[in-house]
């Protein structure tokens, strides 16, 4: 028969082993989250970096590829059509991203408010001619005219996310969803505060609050 001194030893050292093993785990919990916030500095770093990097980069989409065809001329009635004056050294190269689809072309230009002025004279240009507006024939190419679109070049990461907040604005009735910088906003209605999205868990925070019906009090 075990006697009470046994069990009592016995139900220190379980006990001890628990503490120890408690605080072994405590320890590696901190690490991990100290470890993920690391991780999360560093993304945060690399994302700021990477849209530094194009914030003076416009990626011009849905111009067709042709025969021996020369961007800079592109370019060039690009800015005339917009009436945008950017002198010839002003942008610093031209090209098409091959590895995209429709190998949308991508100008670069010595800063970001030239950037700046390309875009707000082409959201100009659009508002101006609603039945009409910017196409392929504003850039004198010949054919049917196809709608172009000119927008900031987005970090990878950004443009994963304007992809689902398009997707969460068109099922869940935001009415808008745009870019600023490189960053991505959200706005439910007129009336209501932006939100600036930074991840995917916050657009399906997002996605559950307008999806879970409030509990009647």
């Amino acid at each position: 028969m075990i006697s009470n001194e046994t069990l009592r030893k016995t139900l220190e050292e379980t006990t001890g082993l628990y503490r120890d093993l408690k605080q072994k785990y405590d320890t590696l919990v901190m690490e991990s989250c100290a470890a993920n916030n690391k991780i999360k500095y560093l993304e945060d770093e690399v994302e700021a970096l990477q849209r530094k990097q194009l914030e003076t980069i416009i990626e011009i989409k849905n111009v067709p590829v042709t025969e021996n065809e020369n961007l800079n001329e592109i370019i060039n009635q690009l800015h005339n059509s917009l009436k945008v004056s950017v002198a010839p050294n002003q942008v610093r190269q031209v090209y098409r991203k091959k590895i995209a689809q429709n190998k949308p072309i991508l100008v670069e230009y010595q800063t970001a408010q030239i950037r700046a002025n390309i875009l707000k004279a082409i959201k100009s240009y659009n508002m101006t001619n609603k039945e009409e507006k910017f196409n392929t024939k504003a850039l004198k190419i010949s054919g049917d005219p196809q709608p172009v679109y000119i927008s900031e070049a987005l970090t990878p990461n950004a443009r994963r996310l304007l992809y689902q907040c398009r997707d969460l604005k068109k099922k869940h009735d935001f009415k808008f969803c745009w870019v600023s910088n490189g960053r991505i906003l959200l706005k439910k209605s007129e009336d209501q505060p932006a939100i600036l999205i930074k991840s995917s868990e916050q657009i399906l925070g997002i996605i559950n609050n307008v999806t879970t019906p409030s509990l009647a009090l």
